[in-house]
């Protein structure tokens, strides 16, 4: 029932008759799991920790992306290399069941700056006679699921992380940029969520007072 709705939401969508996918890929997987835990937002040392357990460059530079861009996992699986223009990454699709597809919403087309160690990674990973940044062993599409559980899942186990998913990771970066006080509509055009969108907030976390004390909040006159 649910994959039907999906099948009709995008037919939908590409008939004009809607102005975005209301639910996509990994929010089907999220309701076919049940799996709530995956969508907990990790801490700047986990994310650290998860990026340094990887062997391969290519897995390394998957997550990331995904948690220094924001950009959904489908979108980072439908990647091409001519995405890529001086250290400017270029949202323009996703990748919906390993196809490719528009984003979730108009919004989802946008333009991401990428920081220096990322630039040099995708440099170093690049194939020449690839047209996408990622495929499996068979030479398709990850779909989201298969990239939660054959990339990221085995790197938190070493890492000895617990859990979470490719939600958590956009999670944290829209916190990583609140926190710094970016403008919240340069977040959300970053993140591509509608600006004036409630989303964006709905993904901050609640500051706790052991972490106001961790910061140097403290203001000395005189």
């Amino acid at each position: 029932v649910i994959q039907t709705l999906a099948r009709m939401m995008r037919f939908f969508y590409h008939a004009g008759l809607i102005a975005h996918i209301p639910f996509h890929q990994e929010d089907i997987e999220r309701l076919q799991n049940q799996v709530t835990n995956e969508a907990r937002i990790p801490s700047k040392d986990e994310v650290e920790a998860v990026l340094c357990s990887f062997d391969k460059l290519w897995m390394e530079v998957m997550v990331r992306l995904a948690a220094e861009t924001g950009m959904r996992i489908s979108e980072i699986t439908a990647l091409t290399w001519g995405d890529l223009s001086r250290g400017v990454i270029a949202v323009e699709r996703s990748s919906v069941d390993a196809q490719i597809d528009k984003t979730k919403s108009r919004a989802g087309m946008r333009q991401i700056p990428l920081g220096q160690k990322l630039v040099a990674q995708l440099a170093d990973s690049q194939a020449s006679d690839a047209d996408f940044l990622f495929t499996n062993r068979n030479g398709r599409l990850f779909g989201s699921s298969d990239a939660l559980r054959s990339v990221l899942r085995p790197a938190l186990s070493r890492a000895g992380v617990e859990k979470f998913g490719w939600r958590g990771l956009r999670r944290f970066y829209i916190n990583e940029l609140l926190d710094q006080n970016i403008m919240l509509n340069h977040v959300q055009k970053l993140v591509g969520h509608e600006l004036g969108s409630n989303v964006t907030e709905k993904h901050y976390r609640r500051v706790k007072q052991q972490d106001v004390l961790k910061d140097e909040y403290v203001v000395s006159l005189g």
